[in-house]
């Protein structure tokens, strides 16, 4: 699979981020160059906050068959039973 590139030429970038992000990739083996990649990649394929939101939003609720609360008691108090 062909994967096209492009260049990206960042400015004004913090001295302590940029200390920080050189400190990460020296300790990983890496460049800095594929360290700040790879960052940007992992913040990439996660979906956004509202792309997120917008997902949870289209779910529908489920029906719960379990009264949670009490579940939570009936688990505590054998918890109660075995520990004495």
């Amino acid at each position: 699979m062909l994967v096209m590139t492009t260049n990206m030429h960042l400015r004004d970038v913090p001295e302590s981020v940029h200390d920080e992000l050189a400190r990460r990739a020296s300790e990983r083996g890496m460049t800095l160059r594929q360290y700040t990649i790879d960052v940007l990649a992992q913040h990439c394929a996660r979906p956004s906050l509202d792309d997120w939101l917008d997902r949870v939003a289209r779910r529908r609720a489920l029906g719960l068959r379990v009264d949670s609360a009490a579940a939570v008691r009936a688990s505590r108090d054998e918890d109660d039973r075995v520990v004495g």
